[in-house]
């Protein structure tokens, strides 16, 4: 019985003395964490989104406008971003192949106050739109049967 007690007694005095060391420990832990998702976050800033029209385009200064949606404001935008070395590109090699009124997706960041495009997507239209708003008559699909007269046209009208 003594042994028993003794035992109890001297679990008691550990689990007392240890208890503020294990606390520690963990907020010592949690502390480390916090300031390693600061240091992370301070070094890597968020990418940001965007989809819109091009407005204007600077391809000397590396850098261009697009008009965009903002959907947190439910307004519309303009915002001029810049282009670096890093910049990758989808639908296009370089700024220089960007043209004004072309669609674009953009991941960016903002950095120094000012917007770092890091990948720029620019969407090809398969038919553009005639002055009219409608197809030009050589993208227009011919009816079932006509198709040989319909290809015909096209390649007298591209030759002559």
């Amino acid at each position: 019985m003594k042994s028993v007690a003794g035992f109890i007694l001297i679990a008691s005095i550990s689990w007392a003395l240890l208890s503020p060391f294990a606390s520690f420990a963990q907020e010592g832990a949690e502390a480390q964490i916090k300031a390693e998702e600061a240091e992370t976050s301070a070094i890597e800033p968020e990418v940001l989104w965007l989809w819109g029209e091009v407005v204007s385009l600077n391809a000397q200064n590396k850098a261009f406008s697009v008009k965009y949606f903002d959907y947190e404001t439910e307004a519309e935008k303009d915002i001029t971003l810049n282009v670096n070395d890093k910049t990758t590109y989808e639908g296009a090699n370089s700024i220089a192949e960007i043209k004004v009124k072309d669609t674009v997706s953009v991941d960016y960041i903002v950095t120094g106050g000012s917007s770092l495009a890091k990948n720029i997507s620019v969407e090809k239209v398969e038919g553009e739109m005639g002055e009219e708003g409608i197809l030009p008559k050589e993208e227009i699909l011919p009816e079932e049967g006509q198709e040989t007269e319909a290809v015909t046209e096209v390649m007298q009208a591209a030759e002559g």
